[in-house]
């Protein structure tokens, strides 16, 4: 067969439709709705003016006595069934199968309860085929009379009447008071947990239902165990987090500061300005121009002229020199043989002139005594004649002795020069120590070896970058630690995750404090049981 195409002029004048439409043009045309319909605006102005349509959380108000729906429908649909009962025109629209006819049939029922008769148009039979086998379903055929199409006769409108009429007489009156009071009950059970759910809360300003969603969405990885309850909650509000996340996002360009993990080292002082960082510096820069440079000249003539151990550490140094001193000060009053004798045989000998009447006895009836006190007397320089004096001074000089022996065994005490210097040269290290000490009190450096110090002080005045940065890192931990988020910090120095997740850590901590915050407050929210929730729904 060849393909073929075919013309003609189709005459629906004579449709009853169209007929109707054409014998009523003048008063569809003057008909607002028609009007808005084909885009006049006044029109379109008046039908806004009936007012806006119903609110779907208005139809839970509606007394189960007063509500005639016979086949499901969802809040759409409920919204312009009740637009159609307050009689307001409306537009259903919907691809097939969104439940238009289910909502007619649905319409038809309402409206024949509250007594109305209700004309359902169709230009295809199909159509009314639906909604009365919807009808037919719910045991409501009998509220429609259909009258669609030409073969409608008296005789089958009249046996349509008749049925409908022995359906109603057969009818019993149903006792709905228990069903009614059960679906009340269920209905309200339903909205109290929705409202419970839905229900704004502080400090967030969201509701259970969106913290649980959006707490769904973080990772393993972004999850923390961090809680804030009550007073410290309450200061997070959504301005605070909003400032919390903006000194985390700046935080990250010091991840390696900020966790202690970045090798310079001046990672963790305490620089809070930027004259205390000049301040540091400046004392850096002293210690290794000019102190350690000599105080190391200084010690290296001192051991070299009193064969002392070399100290390791800055207390070791001013121990060495507080001894030397004391020895000097010894050597001074005795003649070096001082140190050759039983220091501690001369002192049990002459411990009687602690007091005067003991020394006076020693002297009339120990001659012992009155010999080694001549003796010491000798090696004194200034020829001092008092016992007492001459005690203390072999006590010092026996102290002096057994340290000195500790230091250097074998070897006799001898005055060494330069005390004084090197004293005073130790000193001004010490002091520009303690500034370097104080921004780095995470640290003991009075402890370490003055050559792990010389380390120190050259790698931290070799970088001059870090000490700069730290003054900002620290007033963003100290603002996070006033907004409260110093659990935070420690949680996040303590696990070391990716820098670029710690504000997902901040939300979730402060959602999840919300959350249970909200849980605290409402027991129905702790108690919340699904498999019963579930049970409601069903029933309803």
């Amino acid at each position: 067969m060849s393909p073929r195409s075919v013309l003609g002029n189709f005459a629906y004048q004579k449709m009853a439709m169209v007929k109707d439409l054409q014998d009523n043009l003048d008063q569809i045309a003057a008909h607002d709705l028609v009007a808005a319909i084909a885009g006049d605006p006044g029109a379109r102005k008046a039908l806004r003016s009936l007012g806006a349509g119903e609110s779907p959380r208005n139809l839970d108000l509606i007394p189960p006595n007063n509500e005639f729906l016979v086949l499901d429908a969802d809040s759409t649909q409920q919204v312009a069934i009740a637009g159609a009962l307050s009689l307001r025109n409306g537009v259903i629209y919907g691809p097939p199968g969104t439940g238009k006819s289910q909502t007619i049939a649905n319409l038809i029922a309402e409206l024949a309860a509250r007594g109305r008769r209700v004309l359902f148009v169709a230009e295809k039979r199909a159509a009314l085929e639906v909604v009365l086998d919807r009808l037919q379903h719910c045991g409501l055929r009998h509220l429609a009379l259909d009258l669609h199409g030409a073969g409608t006769t008296r005789r089958s409108v009249m046996s349509q009447f008749s049925e409908s009429l022995k359906l109603i007489h057969d009818s019993t009156p149903a006792d709905l008071d228990e069903f009614h009071r059960r679906f009340v009950d269920r209905r309200k059970r339903l909205n109290e947990h929705d409202a419970r759910m839905h229900q704004s809360r502080a400090p967030s300003g969201l509701s259970v239902y969106k913290l649980q969603g959006r707490l769904m969405r973080f990772s393993t990885e972004q999850q923390t165990s961090i809680r804030w309850r009550a007073g410290e909650l309450d200061r997070l509000s959504p301005d605070v987090m909003d400032e919390a996340q903006g000194l985390l996002s700046e935080l990250e360009g010091f991840s390696g500061l900020f966790l202690r993990t970045d090798r310079s080292e001046w990672t963790g002082a305490k620089l809070n300005s930027g004259l205390a960082v000049q301040e540091t510096i400046d004392a850096l820069r002293n210690l290794i121009e000019e102190c350690w440079p000599m105080l190391q000249a200084e010690v290296s003539k001192i051991i070299a002229a009193s064969k002392a151990p070399n100290p390791k550490t800055l207390d070791e140094l001013r121990f060495l020199l507080g001894l030397l001193n004391g020895v000097n000060k010894s050597l001074e009053s005795f003649q070096p043989a001082i140190f050759q004798q039983n220091l501690p045989a001369v002192i049990a000998t002459l411990s009687p002139a602690r007091s005067r009447p003991s020394a006076v006895l020693a002297w009339c009836f120990s001659g012992n005594y009155r010999r080694v006190r001549k003796k010491i007397r000798k090696l004194r320089r200034d020829g001092e004649k008092s016992g007492a004096r001459l005690l203390e001074a072999v006590i010092m000089a026996e102290a002096q002795f057994r340290r000195w022996n500790s230091l250097a065994p074998g070897e006799p005490p001898v005055i060494s020069d330069g005390l004084a210097t090197c004293r005073s040269i130790l000193d001004q290290t010490i002091a520009n120590l303690d500034k370097v000490t104080s921004v780095l009190a995470h640290r003991d450096l009075r402890r370490s070896s003055i050559h792990e110090l010389l380390r120190l002080t050259q790698a931290l005045a070799a970088d001059t970058n870090t000490p700069h940065r730290l003054p900002r890192l620290i007033q963003i931990e100290e603002r996070l630690s006033a907004l409260g988020l110093g659990k935070l910090q420690e949680e996040i120095r303590r696990r070391q995750p990716d820098s670029r997740i710690w504000g997902k850590i901040l939300e979730h901590a402060w959602l999840a404090s919300c959350l249970d915050s909200a849980r605290s407050e409402d027991p129905n929210l702790a108690g919340f049981n699904g498999s019963a929730h579930q049970r409601f729904r069903d029933e309803f």
